[in-house]
């Protein structure tokens, strides 16, 4: 035996058990007569436990059938028995290891393994209950639970369902034990849902905390009814199937009986508002337009229906303003919420347009001029007379005229009135000679006379004449006769000189 080690294998050897009681999982430990402990275990098992020797026990021999095959685990050349120790933690339900293990993987004698219960779990299935469970090494070599009612970690009992008001449970019967990880759905009596929304016609739901409870169904926002609003604002989920809602007109619009109610009801398994197909609430309607002797409707459309909030569009008559003032021509008559047509032009109403006093007349109309009568201020068909200034006259009348007549115009503006055709001007002229050349152009005008403005008078030099007399030089020169009676470039023209 002496020479025996680990792995060996013997057959038919004898040797005595220390033990009587032997599991398939132990290994069988011998004492042979010179004093070696030696370990058996089967090749067939894994793993092994230690018998304890100590213990006073009438010893057993027994012989190893020839051929039958062992192989040594470990043995202990020693006079004496080591104290047992465990090696295979047990597997205890719903819970997990929480301790350290040993380096060499055994736990000595009376060694506590400590299991921690997982989520949901207690010892004994209390909320409140133990959530540990001990075990420890006994003398057997195995684990055994510290206390023989703890064993293992028990789902957490929950009880029977809740009763919901207006509800039922359909995964559980009633009065049915509820334990972890398990949930109870429920389903709303007809007429109810867990939000008091239409969802459908079972209106399921799984509770949660804080528990729901099943509502009546009721037919959300407010609906929208045309010219009309609730009476009172208050929680639409509290407007439920039966119930209704009472509506007024809104300002400008009146109905035929004093407010009118819209039910939520349920058509077809669905909860909805019974909104009408018509409004009950019609616009107001305002009496007779005003009718203006110098004003005309513009508009006539579809859209014109002379009720509230209508609004009809008016233009002054031709030669006419607010309050004659050219820029308003045009106003707008509106049915008001009372039912009277409104006018926003104020007080103002369509007048002879005014186009003003002296001041307001152009600048070019009264050029040269000087009115006869300055004082009053003219509206439409007024006139007023101009007296050309001294050396002025009418153009084109051969200075034959020296008066002329402005009037105030429908659009507002001041224009030549009827049988005047243009204001006072002054001649250009008399037209000087010109030295070593003539007028070519107007044909019939000769040095001496005097022009209208708008014109141009052409001078030309003779022939072998230039301007300055330079070779290749310019022959012509031109002058323009203006309004105020000047010409230019200059009055005399430049001499014409032998090239």
């Amino acid at each position: 035996l002496s020479e025996l080690t680990k792995g060996d294998e013997l057959e038919g050897v004898t040797a005595k058990i220390l033990k009587e009681e032997l599991s398939a999982l132990m290994s069988l430990l011998f004492v042979f007569i010179d004093g070696y402990i030696i370990t058996f275990e089967c090749l067939l098992l894994h793993g092994h436990a230690h018998v304890d020797c100590n213990e006073q026990r009438p010893e057993l021999a027994v012989l190893l059938e020839r051929k039958t095959r062992v192989r040594i685990s470990s043995f202990v050349a020693s006079g004496k028995c080591d104290r047992r120790a465990c090696s295979l933690l047990p597997e205890v339900k719903n819970a997990k290891f929480v301790g350290d293990i040993p380096p060499n993987g055994v736990f000595d004698h009376e060694a506590v393994a400590e299991y921690a219960c997982k989520e949901g779990h207690t010892a004994d299935g209390l909320v409140l209950g133990p959530r540990r469970v001990l075990y420890r090494c006994h003398i057997s070599g195995l684990f055994r639970p510290v206390r023989v009612d703890i064993t293992e970690c028990k789902p957490l009992r929950c009880g029977a369902p809740f009763e919901l008001p207006h509800a039922y449970p359909t995964s559980h019967k009633i009065g049915e034990a509820v334990v972890y990880p398990q949930r109870v759905n429920y389903s709303c009596n007809e007429h109810f849902t867990a939000n008091g929304e239409d969802d459908g016609p079972n209106g399921k739901f799984h509770p949660s905390y804080p528990l729901p409870r099943c509502q009546p169904i009721h037919c959300g926002e407010f609906p929208t009814v045309a010219n009309a609003e609730p009476v009172k604002h208050v929680n639409p989920t509290r407007v439920v199937e039966g119930e209704g809602m009472d509506f007024v007109c809104l300002d400008g619009f009146t109905e035929q009986t004093m407010g009118f109610e819209v039910k939520c009801i349920n058509i077809d398994g669905h909860v909805q508002w019974d909104v009408p197909s018509r409004t009950p609430c019609v616009a107001r309607k305002c009496g007779q337009l005003e009718r203006f002797p110098d004003a005309h409707q513009t508009y006539f459309g579809d859209n014109i229906t002379y009720r509230y909030p209508s609004k009809v569009p008016f233009a002054c008559a031709p030669g006419y303003a607010l309050g004659g003032d050219k820029s308003r021509h045009e106003f707008t008559a509106s049915c008001s919420i009372s039912g009277i047509w409104e006018y926003d032009r104020g007080n103002d109403r369509c007048e002879p347009v005014i186009c003003g006093d002296i001041n307001d007349v152009p600048h070019e109309m009264k050029l040269f001029a000087t009115a006869v009568i300055t004082t009053r201020v003219l509206r439409l068909g007024d006139t007023m007379e101009f007296a050309c200034d001294e050396g002025a006259f009418i153009a084109g009348t051969n200075r034959e005229h020296s008066t002329y007549t402005i009037q105030c115009s429908a659009s507002g503006d001041f224009q030549m009135a009827p049988g005047h055709t243009a204001g006072c001007i002054k001649p250009c002229g008399p037209l000087l000679p010109m030295k070593g050349g003539k007028i070519a152009y107007p044909q019939d005008v000769r040095p001496g006379d005097v022009l209208e403005s708008p014109a141009a008078v052409v001078y030309v030099c003779n022939e072998g004449h230039t301007l300055g007399g330079r070779m290749e030089g310019e022959v012509k020169f031109e002058q323009q006769c203006h309004a105020d009676g000047n010409l230019s470039p200059e009055a005399q023209p430049p001499p014409c000189e032998l090239v």
